[in-house]
């Protein structure tokens, strides 16, 4: 069986908050947009499950980094209920992001 959708969306923001400094975030600090910035990613694409293999493919159209444009992604996947979600790249400081999908109107 293979599940599959189209144009999805990927946001995974960790440090996207008000400047420390002014208290907005329009009047961030460098070092507070570089921080923003390397702690988050969007990207688009399309993504198919293979449930028989436990994997998920995710075919990157764009993202915030240019060298994700044009990829493919195999990787391990967990569905729970209507949650499917799968672990991403660790980041520079080790941690790893989790992108999790929940299904929000079945047809």
């Amino acid at each position: 069986m293979a599940l599959s959708l189209t144009a999805w969306p990927s946001l995974l923001p960790t440090g996207i908050t008000c400047s420390r400094s002014s208290g907005t975030w329009e009047k961030g600090t460098f070092e507070e947009y570089k921080e923003a910035q390397l702690s988050s990613s969007c990207s688009f694409g399309t993504y198919s499950v293979d449930t028989a293999a436990g994997k998920v493919t995710i075919h990157v159209d764009r993202s915030t980094y240019p060298n994700n444009d044009d990829t493919t992604v195999v990787r391990d996947y967990e569905l729970k209920g209507e949650t499917l979600s799968w672990r991403v790249s660790p980041r520079p400081d080790g941690s790893i992001p989790i992108t999790v999908l929940r299904r929000i109107a079945v047809q």
